[in-house]
């Protein structure tokens, strides 16, 4: 696991106010590719392309709960960041930085999960 200390309240707020754009522009771009394969699918595509077509579905279906549930997480780490700026507990600061740094870990994963299904479905529409 990664170690690091954080120096502020600061340096997580901001760290997690990034994520929840990225987050945003993600969402964003499932629609985009949501939009893509309907158009793909009215342009009568071969049958046999139509289980991948099913696949990619599902994938943007569970990316869009993954989005959902990683924003969930940092937004109830935002509370916590805002107890350890209230109460400057040594405690609190090391369960929150150990939190964010969990929280950090998850977004990674997504991300690399995320670019590699949005390279994949742009390949397969190219």
């Amino acid at each position: 696991m990664e170690t690091m200390t954080y120096s502020s309240a600061t340096t997580l707020e901001t760290e997690h106010l990034t994520w929840l754009k990225h987050l945003t522009f993600y969402k964003a771009q499932l629609q985009v590719m949501e939009s893509e394969i309907s158009d793909f699918v009215k342009s009568k595509p071969p049958k046999l392309l139509m289980p991948k077509v099913e696949q990619f579905q599902n994938q943007f279906i569970r990316q869009r709960e993954v989005i959902d549930e990683l924003r969930h997480k940092v937004k109830a780490h935002e509370n916590e960041i805002e107890r350890m700026t209230n109460f400057a507990l040594e405690y609190l600061r090391d369960r929150v930085t150990r939190e964010h740094i969990v929280i950090k870990a998850e977004y990674k994963r997504f991300l690399e999960l995320f670019l590699t299904l949005e390279q994949d479905f742009h390949d397969f529409i190219a």
